[in-house]
């Protein structure tokens, strides 16, 4: 996919976790008498939500900008602080993700918590390799694991578009249909990333990438 059409895409594929993320930030603030279990789990722990949500809101906005190529030829520095900014974010967020799914019900028991730590650990993972790759001028290495890192916290983006596409096809709850769009949406994602990746690594480095300078 080119540059041009990168950012509008994944900002249409991320619109279902940006909108269920300021209805849920809606959803905390009010008073609530009776709920389903589901939707009690966030009233009963209004600031571990908004621990995850918040910096969650702002990583995936700033995120998107990231990949525009004008923006990092034409305001590096403004680029740098947005990336600093966006790993802060998506560690804080992530952390918060943990704390829930340990203070939470979960919906999916173990096989969620497990599935959840595994995916926030190599989301983890791809930001420090990306670091030390740019710390490093390694371009072209920092920006394939700034990629895969992004891919596995839209994966939450993805299994929220299966689970809306099960329930208008099927008519199946968000419980039902939770556990197998969540399993289905981090490798579909990573498969697309490493799509992109090697796409690069074929066609060269990113536009607007300068080589690795050696040390």
């Amino acid at each position: 996919m080119s540059g041009l059409l990168l950012v509008p895409f994944l900002y249409l594929v991320s619109l279902p976790v940006i909108i269920g993320t300021v209805e849920r930030l809606i959803f905390v603030t009010q008073s609530w008498t009776t709920l389903d279990w589901v939707n009690q789990r966030y009233a009963d722990h209004p600031w571990v939500t908004l621990a995850h949500l918040l910096p969650g809101l702002v990583y995936f906005l700033i995120g998107l900008l990231q990949f525009s190529g004008r923006l990092r030829s034409r305001y590096p520095t403004l680029h740098r602080f947005l990336g600093r900014l966006y790993v802060t974010l998506g560690v804080a967020s992530g952390l918060a993700v943990l704390w829930m799914v340990l203070v939470f019900p979960a919906v999916g028991g173990l096989l969620t918590q497990l599935g959840t730590f595994g995916v926030v650990a190599a989301m983890f993972a791809c930001f420090w390799l990306a670091v030390v790759a740019v710390r490093s001028r390694q371009i072209a290495r920092h920006r394939a694991f700034m990629i895969r890192g992004y891919a596995l916290a839209l994966s939450v983006s993805t299994a929220r578009i299966g689970i809306n596409l099960s329930e208008l096809i099927w008519g199946t709850t968000f419980e039902i249909s939770f556990v197998p769009a969540s399993i289905f949406g981090a490798p579909v994602n990573i498969i697309v990333a490493e799509h992109q990746v090697r796409r690069f690594s074929v066609f060269g480095l990113f536009r607007g990438d300068r080589p690795a300078i050696r040390r």
